[in-house]
């Protein structure tokens, strides 16, 4: 934790208009339940006019971006959407699935620490997908920022329960959720769709369907593709 804590700080004074730093800070203390620190933290942020940027997440379904943020309700497939969540949420856990309450970063009750991890964005993409995107096509999610521990961990069990293929595009970096789990996939990539030059217009739909579309290009050549050996997401 020292270590980090001092990288965390040190960004700080380096970009103090950076709120990427705060959130890491944010991660550590709430890691320690160091909850007065996360509270400093904050109205540190709010006193300078910093706003995290929300996590979003794109997935494309018959040439039309859906775009998902937690505890999402606006589209009229909610009530489907939530309970398939319901339902792959009692088999993971039947799985030995283990929510990691350290990804929810809020001093809260433990069931609602739950209720947040378990109706995070990525969850609730990746349900979207599995309803409507056909078995045997991948389900294919870009988000706008770091995937979280708890969404990393689930996702490979949803992966294992229901033998999908699901892969995560985070900034130029994709990431193959499967081979975590099944040890049958062994895959890092690199997808170029020059997000760093055109950051400025994550919210053009535009541009995701782009995005999304190079994906599924990408997917149709993977076979014959020489695939670098690991996981760029965790040290399984």
């Amino acid at each position: 934790m020292e270590i980090g804590k001092w990288a965390a700080e040190s960004l700080l004074k380096l970009e103090p208009h950076n709120t990427a730093s705060y959130i890491l800070l944010s991660s550590i203390y709430a890691a320690k339940g160091k909850w007065e620190e996360v509270a400093k933290l904050r109205k540190g942020m709010t006193d300078k006019g910093l706003r995290k940027e929300p996590g979003c997440i794109w997935i494309r379904y018959k040439n039309q971006v859906h775009v998902f943020s937690a505890e999402d309700r606006s589209t009229p497939y909610s009530d489907h959407i939530y309970s398939e969540l319901e339902k792959l949420n009692y088999k993971m856990v039947q799985e030995g699935y283990d929510p990691d309450m350290n990804s929810a970063l809020h001093d809260v009750e433990d069931s609602e620490k739950i209720k947040m991890l378990n109706h995070h964005s990525e969850k609730l993409a990746i349900a979207f997908g599995l309803i409507f995107i056909p078995p045997g096509l991948p389900i294919i999610i870009v988000k706008n920022l770091r995937v979280f521990g708890d969404c990393h961990k689930a996702t490979k069990y949803i992966s294992k329960i229901t033998q999908r293929e699901i892969l995560t595009a985070l900034s130029t970096m994709l990431h193959d959720e499967l081979r975590c789990m099944r040890g049958d996939f062994d895959r890092t990539t690199v997808f170029e769709p020059a997000l760093h030059e055109e950051r400025s217009l994550l919210g053009d739909t535009q541009l995701w369907l782009r995005v999304l579309t190079g994906l599924n290009t990408w997917l149709k050549s993977k076979a014959t593709t020489k695939l670098s050996k690991g996981c760029c997401r965790c040290d399984c």
